[in-house]
């Protein structure tokens, strides 16, 4: 089996530092920078744009995943550990209608990756909202094009603060993220 740890939390909360860190001491990483964006004129929060993201996740996912996969058992062996930046979850979350439909997809999914001995965790990075907004407000001067992607509206950020703090996760970290995370990996076996 191959474990998938997942780093999730709103925008601007700090996970793709925490996954740089995670890298820099030697972790697997998936980046979300290499997940493919594939150009369309659609909003990027619409249900196909969000659809093309998620198989995108997957499709980066089992790439990755292909050095521990056993061909004459097909299936994954006992040995890997996977840091994704962001999951697949994160299309379903922030897609703007047709959340049900987007979650039987990813769910779908998932359990086909699981039924080949996949594992995934998912981690929650959480921070006081005044501070992840410091943050993107920050970051939006530096990143202006992150406007487009509604990085910038108040509104949808509060929308999305709230949707992760109502999900289940396997763990919420609210501080030192990195050691916090490496504390997690270790209850994994790693």
């Amino acid at each position: 089996m191959v474990i998938i740890l997942s780093i999730e939390g709103v925008h601007g909360v700090g996970k793709t530092e925490a996954t740089k860190k995670l890298e820099s001491e030697g972790y697997a990483i998936m980046k979300e920078s290499k997940i493919t964006k594939t150009k369309t004129n659609l909003p990027s929060q619409s249900f196909y744009s969000q659809l093309l993201w998620i198989t995108s996740w997957f499709t980066n996912l089992e790439s990755l995943c292909e050095k521990y996969y056993d061909k004459e058992k097909k299936c994954y062996k006992n040995e890997g550990l996977i840091i994704t930046d962001r999951s697949a979850l994160s299309g379903v979350i922030y897609s703007e209608g047709y959340q049900k439909s987007l979650l039987e997809v990813f769910l779908n999914t998932k359990e086909s990756f699981e039924n080949k001995g996949i594992v995934f965790k998912t981690v929650c990075l959480f921070d006081k909202k005044e501070r992840i907004w410091k943050s993107i407000t920050e970051r939006l001067e530096r990143e202006p094009w992150r406007k487009k992607i509604k990085e910038g509206d108040k509104t949808h950020f509060d929308t999305k603060f709230i949707e992760y703090m109502n999900i289940t996760w396997q763990a919420r970290i609210h501080k030192n993220y990195v050691e916090e995370i490496k504390k997690f990996i270790k209850t994994l076996g790693f």
